[in-house]
C-alpha cells in the first residue's frame, strides 16, 4: 500500500480519536454545568457530619440526600455554589468564612432508614439555583457522572465520573435498596450528591463505597427516591406551603457493615 495512504490514514485515525475525545470532555463539562446549580452542600450542626444533597423541586424547596448525612438532626445547615464572574466558587474556607449571609436552615421532614433517604425542606431557596431533572434507572454500561463535595479536599462541587457496573437490589447490612453499582471513586462528604446520566438528569444519589475495593461505589437508585418522596408528599401534614416533619425522621445514624459509610 502506497505510503502516503498509509500515513493519510493514520492521521485520519488520530483526528477521529481527537474529536472523541474532545466530544467526551465537553459532555462532561456540559453535565457538570446543568447541575452544578442543583447540587447542595450540607452540614449537620448536632453531629458534625456532613454531605451533599440534591434540589428536586425549587416552588416545594425540597432536597435529597442520604439519612446518614442529616445524621438524627432535626435541621441542618444547606449551601448551594456561589458564582462569581462566570465560575463557580469552590475554595470550601470562602464558605466557612461566608456562613452568616449564604447558609440556608432546612428541617428533615422525614427519613427512611432501610433505603438511606432523607428529605429536607429549606425555609429559602436562592435566585439561582434550579431543581434537577429528574431521569430514568441508569443500567450497565451507562456512563454516570457525580458531584460530591469531598472532606478529603479542600474544594466542594467536585467532578468525577465511572461507568455502571449493576442495578440491583442489595442489602448493606441495615440498608437495603436498589441500588446503582458503579466504579467512580466517590469520598467520604459525597454522599447525597446527584449521580447523572449524559443528559444531566438525576438516575441516583451516591451512598458508599467499599474500603477494600475503591472501584465498587453503591448509589441509591432513582425509582427508590421517587418513590419515598412520592409517599412523603402524600403522607405529610402542611402549614401553607411548609411541610410538617414526620416523626419518623427521628433518630441517630445508619450502621455501615461491610462498607464505609462516605459521609
Amino acid at each position: 500500500m502506497n505510503a502516503s495512504i498509509i500515513t493519510r490514514a493514520r492521521l485520519t485515525l488520530c483526528l477521529m480519536a481527537t474529536l472523541s475525545l474532545t466530544g467526551i470532555m465537553n459532555a462532561n463539562e456540559n453535565v457538570y454545568d446543568s447541575a452544578i446549580l442543583s447540587t447542595a452542600y450540607i452540614e449537620a450542626p448536632q453531629s458534625g457530619a456532613s454531605g451533599s444533597g440534591v434540589l428536586i423541586d425549587k416552588e416545594q424547596r425540597l432536597v435529597v440526600t442520604n439519612e446518614h448525612v442529616v445524621a438524627g438532626s432535626q435541621q441542618v445547615a444547606v449551601f448551594f455554589p456561589v458564582i462569581d464572574k462566570n465560575r463557580v466558587i469552590a475554595d470550601k474556607t470562602w464558605y466557612g468564612s461566608h456562613v452568616d449571609e449564604i447558609a440556608i436552615m432546612a428541617t428533615v421532614i422525614s427519613v427512611d432508614r432501610e433505603r438511606d433517604i432523607a428529605l429536607l425542606q429549606l425555609e429559602s431557596v436562592p435566585d439561582h439555583v434550579r431543581a434537577i431533572e429528574v431521569g430514568d434507572s441508569a443500567r450497565p454500561g451507562q456512563i454516570v457522572h457525580s458531584i460530591g463535595n469531598p472532606g478529603s479536599s479542600d474544594a466542594l462541587w467536585v467532578y468525577t465520573n465511572g461507568h455502571v457496573r449493576a442495578n440491583y437490589f442489595k442489602d448493606l447490612g441495615d440498608n437495603r435498596m436498589q441500588v446503582v453499582e458503579t466504579q467512580s471513586p466517590i469520598n467520604p462528604g459525597d454522599s447525597g450528591g446527584p449521580m447523572l446520566n449524559d443528559e444531566g438528569q438525576l438516575v441516583g444519589i451516591s451512598q458508599s463505597y467499599m474500603p477494600n475495593d475503591r472501584l465498587v461505589s453503591n448509589g441509591v437508585d432513582i425509582s427508590e427516591i421517587s418513590d419515598f418522596v412520592e409517599n412523603t408528599l402524600q403522607t405529610v401534614d402542611r402549614e401553607g406551603d411548609r411541610l410538617i416533619a414526620q416523626d419518623s425522621q427521628q433518630g441517630g445514624l445508619s450502621k455501615a457493615f461491610g462498607n464505609k459509610i462516605s459521609k
